[in-house]
């Protein structure tokens, strides 16, 4: 038996703007979204692998960064960890500062 996580496989809709990962949630394995390149601030993110356990995750702020001679899409990500609010950033072509979860 497989146990329960996230895969290290990944389908990316480069159409759609969406990134999925191979999800066991102990039944199924399952194409889940890891990442949504079309969700605008405010939105929640809290149906995304990386951040399940964290309900109250959303988008607060869109911008780009320059990497390698091309301009990126940035999504920060705010939520609370540890009575804390942390924060991450998903980067278009790159993933999750977080690393895949």
């Amino acid at each position: 038996m497989a146990g329960m996580g996230v895969y290290s496989l990944y389908k990316d809709d480069t159409v759609n703007k969406k990134v999925y990962t191979l999800y066991d949630d102990g039944v199924n394995l399952t194409d889940t979204l890891l990442y949504d390149f079309t969700l605008p601030v405010g939105d929640s993110v809290a149906h995304s692998t990386e951040f399940l356990d964290f309900p109250d995750a959303h988008i607060s702020d869109i911008d780009s960064i320059f990497i390698d001679d091309n301009y990126r899409k940035r999504i920060k990500i705010n939520y609370t960890h540890d009575f804390e609010v942390d924060s991450a950033y998903w980067i278009e072509g790159i993933g999750s500062t977080n690393g895949i979860q």
